[in-house]
């Protein structure tokens, strides 16, 4: 139901608008069982538009397995941006655990994220990443809001060190936050009102 679902969706999306590829909405944190619906719906985007595919997977805690980069071959995706899991301070060594402490996981990134670079070399797939600019305080997960800049900057520092390209997502388009992006890269794309906007250097252009 889901494969279907997803060609029905991609087909109505397509005659709609003006398409470069795809971002599949499932973000897996267990390759192998998600393979199951990436082994179909991939290729199947692949050739009925002739686009790449994007897959932003969540926590895989077994990125730095022998066996890892035959799952990213398996799952057929041109691009992965893996997600940076800062938001909820999420363990990078401890599966599902999180600390809600940004310092915690931004201490550990620069060794996830370098075996993901390893893992999409070794697989030849071209690797950004998925900075959370979100930030949850505990007990529990929920109750997101938007980090200050200091600590997005921190992942930015790791992050564009190590991937082709780096993807923020700004939930309420804060000002030190598009400032801060505007120093560190030439050309910010960000998303007001349901439409896509170019700041560039403090130039506005839709």
């Amino acid at each position: 139901r889901a494969v279907n679902r997803t060609a029905f969706v991609a087909s109505e999306l397509y005659s709609l608008y003006q398409i470069d590829g795809w971002y599949i909405s499932h973000e897996p944190t267990d390759m192998a069982t998600a393979n199951n619906y990436f082994l179909y719906t991939v290729p199947q985007l692949q050739s009925a538009y002739g686009l790449p595919v994007i897959i932003s997977p969540a926590f895989c805690a077994n990125v730095s397995a022998p066996s890892f980069p035959s799952l990213l071959t398996q799952a057929g995706a041109d691009i992965y941006s893996p997600q940076d899991c800062v938001g909820a301070g999420t363990s990078l060594t401890s599966p599902t655990q999180y600390t809600y402490d940004p310092s915690v996981t931004i201490g550990q990134l620069p060794a996830y994220l370098t075996a993901w670079q390893s893992a999409c070399e070794t697989a030849d797939k071209t690797m950004w990443t998925h900075v959370e600019t979100w930030q949850m305080d505990g007990p529990t997960y929920g109750n997101a809001y938007e980090a200050a800049w200091p600590r997005i900057k921190q992942q930015l520092c790791i992050e564009k060190a190590l991937a082709e390209r780096v993807g923020v997502y700004p939930w309420n388009s804060r000002t030190d936050v598009l400032q801060g992006l505007l120093q560190e890269f030439e050309q910010v794309e960000l998303w007001v009102e349901g439409k896509l906007v170019y700041f560039k250097k403090g130039v506005c252009c839709g």
